[in-house]
């Protein structure tokens, strides 16, 4: 589900979100992803590897950049899915929105 890693060479933590991302494991990802230990401010967050995601995924993600936009956190994405899961990502207006966070 939720993977952190620490790349020294990069200066940055990865979070890497994989799986079932849908309302079903909510719960689950909405505690890993309160639950990582950040220790760089800059945060690359990858999303591969999907078996299913849905708009609760996108709604707790989007909480969680909030959060890390008021803590000064910078961040970036790695997208690696399935064009029918961007393409409803990027049609719900949260890809506009994610990057309208990182850029304020």
């Amino acid at each position: 589900m939720i993977e952190v890693k620490v790349n020294t060479d990069k200066n940055l933590v990865e979070i890497i979100s994989s799986g079932f991302l849908d309302v079903g494991h909510m719960r689950q990802i909405k505690e890993e992803l309160l639950g990582a230990h950040l220790t760089k401010n800059k945060i690359l967050l990858v999303i591969k590897e999907v078996e299913n995601i849905d708009l609760s995924f996108l709604q707790v993600l989007h909480a969680f950049l909030k959060k890390l936009k008021n803590e000064g956190r910078k961040f970036e994405f790695q997208w690696d899915i399935d064009e029918e899961y961007f393409r409803l990502i990027e049609r719900s207006g949260f890809i506009a929105d994610f990057n309208k966070i990182s850029n304020q």
